[in-house]
């Protein structure tokens, strides 16, 4: 079935000095299907997830910088906590979120 639409939702991101607080994407209050993405990027050093719970589906990276996660729900969405690992210096971001899909 293709898709039609897509919404965003609790949508998280933070861009700082130091390592990001861990986030949490409220997907149980979505519709499925959905989709939970998470990322991680650092200026120096690889970028890893310490936390992604429930584990993500794949991960996927661009480059040295950059990380990206997903979860697909086709049905009974549940929320998760995702972290990444560690100080990335004077630039490290996180960001999570999820799409429902129509």
């Amino acid at each position: 079935q293709a898709v039609v639409s897509v919404n965003s939702a609790s949508v998280n991101q933070v861009c700082q000095t130091g390592d990001p607080v861990s986030q949490t994407v409220t997907s149980s209050g979505g519709a499925a299907p959905l989709v939970v993405i998470g990322g991680a990027s650092k200026i120096s050093g690889a970028p890893s997830f310490s936390t992604a719970s429930p584990a993500f589906d794949g991960t996927d990276t661009a480059g040295s910088r950059l990380i990206v996660g997903y979860k697909i729900y086709n049905s009974s969405p549940v929320d998760h906590t995702i972290d990444s690992a560690g100080d990335g210096g004077n630039g490290s971001s996180l960001f999570s979120a999820y799409l429902e899909l129509t």
